[in-house]
């Protein structure tokens, strides 16, 4: 066994994304002596797949808002916390080398969440910026500026190193961590290694809908969740997630997420009938939709559904264009490449539309009908 003397390190960081470099960052500048473990060849976790949309939002009319989002499940003080976070983000950034900008989301893009809630005007008071470079989309942006000052600190890097559990004391505080036959002793620990949604079981376990794909970094096993429990900690939140609807192309092994760029656009579920408001959900909550059951589909989700769009959308930007990937393909900017491959069907007609997707053209045609009708009436939301 490789024993690593007390004292060389203060602080160990798990996992080199986003979180682990920002919390390196801050140790080193605290005069910490500061080593980071990556269980991956290199570092960035989700931010290469991320849309990398920062926001900040007025403390006063944050706080009771986001406790009717959590049901009054988190305690006042942790969303205190992240609100006033929210606003030192910004000139953290720039302190490390960051050039930000604001962002402004197209009309309908980020709608408000759930505008009936308390103080929903802190959602309509939400301010975006991403962190400005040439070359990068704003995700990327970001993890290529924290890792350039993790670089300038000359901050310590292990890759290819997997932390297999928390080393504890006598009184089960945290002394340190185990990789393999080899231990790293230290004052402090901090678990930035990312979530589990690439852990078929815990994901089973805990996410509500039956088949979940990771559309972000495949080594989000869930390794912190086991460590802190190993370590005495309590799961907490667990029912929490955020997604997008998303499409697995043959011969791929992520999902894309899909986007619409154009308001012209329905979603079906596997029978050809809509199930959602395609532009009221919160855009990271519109997953919901997928969690309710039908009786008629003998106790099976919405799953698998359909999005139906015109030329207009088809045109106006990329399925695959607000969030990344890990798969190595770039996305059409009109959809046409995808098109031809057959990954998008396209028709002339409802009824041969529905013949190629399998569903009976009689549901199809009724259900674009009736929400055509709605639509010119202004009323597509009542639909």
């Amino acid at each position: 066994m490789t024993f690593v003397s007390p004292g060389s390190v203060d602080v160990i960081i798990v996992g080199y994304g986003v979180a682990g470099a920002a919390a390196a960052i801050s140790a080193h500048d605290a005069g910490k002596r500061v080593v980071i473990l990556e269980a991956g060849h290199s570092g960035g976790g989700n931010a290469h797949y991320s849309g990398g949309f920062l926001s900040d939002l007025p403390v006063d009319l944050a706080t009771e808002h986001l406790n009717a989002l959590c049901f009054g499940r988190t305690p006042i003080a942790v969303l205190q916390a992240y609100g006033e976070g929210l606003h030192r983000i910004e000139s953290w950034l720039s302190s490390v080398g960051a050039r930000t900008k604001p962002f402004h989301p197209p009309a309908g893009r980020f709608p408000a969440p759930f505008p009936s809630w308390p103080h929903q005007e802190a959602g309509r008071l939400t301010r975006y910026f991403i962190v400005e470079d040439e070359t990068a989309k704003p995700g990327p942006a970001l993890w290529a500026t924290l890792e350039r000052a993790v670089k300038d600190r000359k901050i310590e890097v292990r890759f290819d190193r997997r932390v297999d559990g928390l080393l504890t004391d006598a009184n089960n505080a945290v002394t340190g961590v185990r990789i393999g036959e080899t231990t790293l002793e230290a004052a402090s620990v901090i678990l930035a290694c990312g979530g589990f949604e690439a852990d078929p079981c815990l994901t089973d376990a805990y996410l509500p809908l039956g088949d979940v794909r990771p559309v972000g970094h495949p080594l989000n096993r869930g390794d912190g969740v086991r460590m802190a429990q190993q370590a005495g900690a309590g799961l907490w939140h667990m029912y929490g997630f955020f997604g997008w609807f998303a499409f697995l192309a043959p011969g791929f092994s992520s999902p894309f997420a899909l986007d619409f760029f154009a308001p012209s656009h329905i979603y079906l579920d596997g029978d050809g009938r809509r199930f959602s408001d395609e532009t009221g959900y919160e855009v990271h909550d519109r997953l919901r939709a997928l969690s309710t059951y039908l009786p008629r589909n003998a106790n099976r989700p919405r799953l698998p559904g359909w999005a139906v769009f015109d030329d207009v959308a088809r045109r106006a930007g990329p399925l695959n264009g607000l969030l990344g990937t890990p798969n190595r393909y770039r996305w059409s900017t009109d959809n046409t490449a995808e098109v031809a491959a057959g990954w998008v069907l396209s028709a002339d007609n409802p009824r041969e539309l529905a013949a190629k997707m399998g569903v009976d053209a009689n549901i199809l045609c009724e259900t674009l009908d009736r929400y055509n009708s709605f639509c010119a009436k202004g009323r597509d939301k009542d639909f």
